[in-house]
């Protein structure tokens, strides 16, 4: 399942993003900008567009309120594959968490007022924004999966 559209941004603005990781000698690529710029927005896109050439994926999202024994697994197991020869793309995103408030707010708005009116759908939800620790792309990506599946679909989408 691809979470972000591969054409949100055009593809002239990935290309030297791919070149760097398609290449063999580099091991490490750093990018940066100011907030707001659309670094998530491209590491994700680049990723999207990149996944079958690579074992596996991981997007570890950074916060102030992720624990780190959390990011220290994710990391553990891309290092256990490098380590068995396999190639990963291993993606640090430095992100600012939402408050409960603002997440909510967000959830609602890429969900719909739908949320505040069906109560299974409400539980579904709450569940989903503690899943999410307050974290703006993944309460987006989350809930546009979410917005296009049945109230019965949903808790098994949440205990995968």
């Amino acid at each position: 399942m691809n979470i972000v559209s591969p054409h949100l941004l055009p593809p002239q603005d990935r290309r030297p993003l791919q070149k760097c990781i398609k290449d063999e000698h580099v091991q490490i690529v750093g990018i940066y900008g100011i907030t707001g710029v659309g670094k998530t927005t491209l590491t994700g896109e680049v990723a999207a567009s990149m996944s079958n050439i690579f074992v596996d994926v991981v997007f570890i999202i950074v916060s102030q309120n992720m624990y780190g024994e959390k990011i220290q697994n994710k990391v553990e197991v891309a290092v256990k594959q490098i380590i068995n020869g396999e190639k990963v793309l291993m993606i640090l995103d430095e992100s600012k968490y939402l408050s409960k408030d603002e997440a909510w707010i967000l959830l609602t708005q890429v969900v719909g007022k739908k949320v505040e009116t069906d109560a299974k759908l409400k539980k579904i939800e709450t569940d989903v924004m503690e899943e999410c620790g307050g974290l703006p792309l993944l309460i987006q990506v989350v809930g546009n999966a979410l917005n296009n599946l049945k109230i019965m679909t949903h808790g098994i989408s949440l205990s995968r």
